[in-house]
């Protein structure tokens, strides 16, 4: 199969409900995907499996990295290889009965990371095994792609993660927290993906979970902070509960159509045009409710007010620390920018993250602040010239980093296996080692034995050699002694 010619679907609806869960998920092709010469595939992929005898449910979410030609295949490859993994070894853990994760000891733990490793590792040998058999055979880093992977019961989260995506969690108590922690590099664009290999990869647990989503970076940078406020506060964990709030509550319904009618508020939403001029990247969401933990559940403490106002005066923080630094340097240059002060001013590219949720045809838009035009015509050019800037860069870089790649890949591969000759040397060796210790051993202990044997001996040889000189000196007085006629 020519994978360059075929792609995987770019749209991906699902909704699964039963008493112990309620759950959907979507991806679909991001705009900048769609505006592209030719069209990209959607580099995201999701799916959702239900296990009824076990109870158990599974969803695994992939983004393709964006400098990976084939990393939609790769992100499809990645989630259906582990689901394979994990429904397989649950099977055989369960033995046919319904299966509690909050049920076990120290050693389930253990047995259910093993689980969840294996899943990786069978998920990454996948990808490799589907870039060798490709035709023409293709390099394993055209493939690379995130991974994180969900295993729920109803109660009780397993999770396994590699890349910049994440789950969050709402607790029973209220509290709303990230699950995961997001992998990436220095710089804001990189990421760790599934083939940075296991030091890479990341496993937990969350004992008690009402209802959590699973999103990949596009959708999860809208409505999640990757790092504190400006000023040093993270309002409701830096998540902005708003996006969330009505999948949350709408799966929880006592409806036997709620999943459906969840997924398709969001569809609508994140398919409208004012989210994806917003979000232009592929888009993935996997929500996630126990009906019965859920209707018991505490309602997260979060006003939308409260976050604006952070998000604002965040912002403002940032525009004084920018001008103050700007100052600075004007004492060295009379030509360094001074961004201006207005706190009533939001920058284009910088507003709150108050439209990345979804709203009722009842509640209306809150007001906003148009800047002057020559501002906003000054950051658009700046902001295209920074893009032109990036395209050309991995335009004229892409090739010669692959090239780099493959090279470093063989180098490690060719690592590899000397490595694995040392290790099975090294073990020949310390079995070698072994035997010639306990030999040594043996012989040591034979040595001692014989030690005793030659003491017992030499004793011996000494008592004889006493009667030897006594007899020698009876000897010596009977020779001295003159011998007598005798008397008649």
């Amino acid at each position: 199969m020519d994978l360059t010619m075929e792609f995987p679907q770019n749209e991906t609806r699902e909704a699964i409900q039963n008493a112990t869960v309620a759950a959907f998920g979507l991806t679909f092709q991001g705009a900048s995907h769609k505006r592209s010469t030719p069209p990209s595939p959607c580099q995201d992929y999701h799916a959702l499996r239900w296990m009824e005898k076990e109870g158990i449910f599974l969803a695994a979410i992939a983004d393709g990295v964006g400098s990976c030609r084939l990393s939609h295949w790769g992100a499809f490859t990645a989630v259906n290889a582990a689901l394979d993994s994990v429904e397989k070894e649950i099977t055989t853990l369960a033995e046919g009965s319904r299966l509690q994760l909050d049920a076990g000891s120290g050693t389930f733990r253990k047995q259910m990371k093993e689980i969840m490793l294996n899943a990786f590792r069978t998920a990454q040998d996948a990808v490799e095994q589907l870039a060798d058999a490709a035709q023409p055979p293709q390099p394993v880093f055209s493939f690379q792609s995130t991974l994180t992977l969900a295993i729920y019961d109803g109660k009780c989260l397993y999770h396994g993660h590699a890349g910049d995506d994440g789950i969050v969690a709402q607790l029973p108590d209220g509290t709303v927290e990230m699950a995961t922690r997001r992998m990436k590099g220095e710089e804001a664009s990189s990421v760790y993906p599934l083939q940075s290999g296991e030091n890479a990869w990341s496993f937990g647990l969350v004992p008690e979970v009402a209802g959590f989503v699973m999103a990949t970076d596009g959708v999860l940078d809208a409505f999640v902070q990757s790092h504190s406020d400006y000023y040093g506060i993270n309002y409701c964990n830096g998540i902005c509960y708003a996006f969330m709030e009505d999948a949350m509550k709408q799966l929880a319904w006592e409806s036997s159509n709620a999943a459906e009618a969840a997924m398709e508020q969001y569809h609508s939403f994140m398919q409208s045009e004012e989210y994806t001029q917003r979000i232009t990247d592929d888009l993935t969401l996997v929500a996630v409710v126990s009906p019965r933990l859920m209707a018991k559940a505490k309602q997260p403490d979060f006003s939308l007010e409260i976050w604006n106002t952070i998000a604002q005066e965040s912002l403002n923080a940032k525009r004084r620390a920018l001008n103050h630094r700007a100052a600075q340097e004007a004492n060295r240059s009379a030509h360094a920018p001074v961004l201006p002060e207005d706190p009533e001013l939001t920058l284009p590219q910088e507003e709150p993250a108050a439209p990345f949720f979804p709203q009722s045809p009842d509640e209306k838009e809150p007001a906003r602040h148009v800047a002057p035009m020559n501002l906003i015509l000054m950051v658009l050019a700046l902001v295209a010239a920074l893009l032109l800037g990036l395209m050309l860069g991995k335009l004229i870089s892409s090739h010669r980093h692959e090239k780099e790649y493959e090279t470093l890949y063989r180098q490690y591969c060719a690592l590899s296996q000397d490595y694995d000759a040392l290790t099975i040397n090294c073990t020949a060796l310390e079995q070698a080692a072994q035997e010639a210790q306990s030999r040594a051993e043996d012989a040591e202990r034979e040595l001692e034995s014989q030690k005793q044997l030659l003491e017992s001996r030499q004793q011996e040889l000494e008592s004889r050699q006493q009667e030897l000189e006594v007899l020698r000196q009876r000897i010596s007085i009977l020779e001295a002694t003159p011998e007598t006629e005798p008397t008649e």
